[in-house]
This record gives C-alpha cells, structure tokens and sequence, in this order.
C-alpha cells in the first residue's frame, strides 16, 4: 500500500512537472546586439568608413522587412559610453542611446565603465527616454538597492508561437579599476546575485535567459555551469568576435567593437545548433535609418563646439605687404654712435 502511494505521489508530481515546462524558444527570434559601441555615433575615419549608429539602424529596419514574420530584439552589452570630452561626452552618450531606441531596444546593460558617466545623467536619461537599463549587480552603495532592475523579459508571438525572453545585465566586479566609489556605487559579486534572479524567473516562465555583461569567457563558463543561462553577449576582447563559441554549458558570443558592424543572432530551435550567427559591414552602401539619422542630426546642430574663426586681416595691411616689391629688403637698424 505504501508502494502504491509513493508511485502515485511521484507520477503526480512528474505531472505537474511536464505540464508547467517550458518549451523552448521557437525558430525565428532574432537578437541584434551591439557593445563596446563607446560613443561612435558617426562612421570610423577609416579608409573606408564604416559603423554609424543610423546605419545600424537601417540595417536592422531592413532586415525586419525581409524577415518580418520573425521576432526583432535589439540589445547593447554595455560599454557605450563615450570615453572623450567629459562635457560633449553625455550629449554624445544621449544621442547615440536615443538612436539605438529607435529600434526594438529590449535592453542595455550597464557596466562600471558606463556608470562613470555621471549617476544624474544616468537617472534623467533612464526616466526622460525611457532607455531599459539593466543591471543585475550594481547597487547604491549607501543603502544597497539596486540601481537599475536585474533584467528585462521581452514576450511575443513568432509563428503564432510565443515566446519570452529574459535579458539580464552583469559587470564583471573583478575589473576594480573602473571602479569609483565617488559617485556612490559598488558591484557585488554575482554568484549569489544570480541565483536570486533565476529564482525569480522560474516564475515568469521564460524560453531563454541571455546575459549582457564585459566578463571573461573563462569567468563566464564556470559562471553559467551555476545557473541557467543559455547565451551570453560578452564586450570582453577574450571572447571571440562575431563567431558563436560553445563551451561547457552554454553559448557566448563578442560584438566587434566601435559599431563597425550590423551583428545579430537567430534562434533554431530546429537546426543542429540553436542559434546562428549573421554580420555585415555597414559600409555607405547600407541605408540609413531615418529616425536615427534625425537624432543624431539634431546632436550635432545643437552640442558640437564649432572652431572659432581666427580674427581677419586687415585688407589694407594685405594689400601692403602684397605691394612691396621682391627686392625690398628690411632695413638693418645700425648701432647708435656709429
């Protein structure tokens, strides 16, 4: 009789196991990731110039409209902060933040190098524009609440199947020297951190959890052997760029850095692996994204400092000096008394 029971007991709960899974993300889900942009909103001064932020865009525009029964998400790794003049630097930062949400920003994480920038900055352009931040391991170092919210879940139908998808952010706490206590923050060490967080996303029910974050690929193997996460979009120039490495117990891949690419991964859940890598050259022959061109327009009519004219010559002191004949020569003043 007790055999009985406890047969039953674990067929009851194989039951309710089966029927809360969680199926896997459909085929179709598209990440267009970006990191270690660094403020290049323009095109490298390269010999072929290549990158832009409204060209980024466009390409992402285009490549909704040819795979348009697909899912689009655009998320950046972190690092986009512009690392030249301290003042332009913000304005600079705004706008190229402002042009990625021209598209389906799903989430943008922050890093000890972005929040350097300026904690005031930080809020106003998170409340005023609505950039989904997300940092999983940033607190408040005074009270330790947490800066920004742990992740973001992006939901939608792909094929009339649906789909969630959780994005969470991470700065490496090892890379103190980007740290600054100045301005009233810490990173806290993630083991414990993420463990929390996944708890609460066996809740939300999602098809995948994708780490933005600047660790090392060494770091984040064993990190990912803890806690179940499927990708990982890492700024880290250990981690391979644009090419999909397996490991252990997950994938991760690197963006190229500056925004010189249009770089972006799809799911497959039918295919031999589950995601596929894609990249292309956002050279002058890819169009512009409207939207993004306008913002980046109005950045530069209103913030870049304009050279200062040097002061005009006199034209008569030009003509003078034009008057004088070759031959002339500037007399040599003599000693006095001789």
């Amino acid at each position: 009789m007790i055999r009985i029971s406890l047969i039953i007991l674990i067929l009851m709960a194989l039951f309710v196991t089966i029927a809360t899974a969680v199926p896997e993300l459909p085929d179709g889900v598209w990440i267009h990731y970006s990191g270690a942009l660094r403020g290049a909103i323009d095109p490298c001064g390269c010999k072929i110039p290549m990158g832009g932020t409204a060209r980024r865009m466009g390409e992402i525009d285009r490549m909704m409209k040819i795979a348009s029964s697909d899912a689009h998400l655009v998320v950046d790794a972190g690092e986009w902060r512009d690392l030249g003049d301290p003042i332009d630097g913000n304005t600079r930062t705004a706008a190229l933040l402002k042009a990625l949400k021209t598209g389906h920003l799903a989430a943008v994480n922050v890093s000890l190098r972005d929040v350097m920038l300026n904690r005031t900055f930080l809020d106003s352009i998170a409340i005023a524009d609505s950039i989904p931040f997300v940092s999983a391991n940033l607190r408040i170092d005074s009270i330790m609440a947490p800066l920004f919210p742990a992740y973001r879940i992006a939901r939608g139908k792909v094929m009339n199947k649906p789909y969630a998808v959780a994005f969470i952010g991470l700065t490496d706490p090892t890379y103190t020297r980007y740290s600054n206590r100045k301005i009233g923050l810490v990173a806290l060490d993630w083991t414990l951190i993420l463990r929390d967080v996944m708890d609460e996303l066996k809740k939300e029910k999602v098809n995948a959890i994708v780490l933005l974050t600047d660790a090392a690929p060494s770091r984040l193997d064993t990190l990912m052997g803890k806690v179940a996460v499927q990708f990982i979009v890492t700024t880290n120039p250990e981690c391979q760029w644009n090419r999909i490495t397996k490991t252990d117990h997950g994938y991760m891949i690197a963006p190229m850095t500056m925004g010189k690419h249009w770089e972006a991964v799809k799911s497959m859940a039918t295919g031999p692996d589950p995601w596929i890598a894609n990249r292309t050259e956002l050279s002058a022959s890819v169009p512009e994204s409207e939207a993004a061109h306008k913002i980046i327009e109005e950045y530069r009519a209103r913030f870049i400092r304009k050279p200062v004219p040097a002061p005009a010559v006199p034209p008569q002191v030009i003509k003078s000096e034009l008057s004088q004949p070759a031959s002339a020569a500037t007399p040599t003043p003599t000693p006095s008394g001789k």
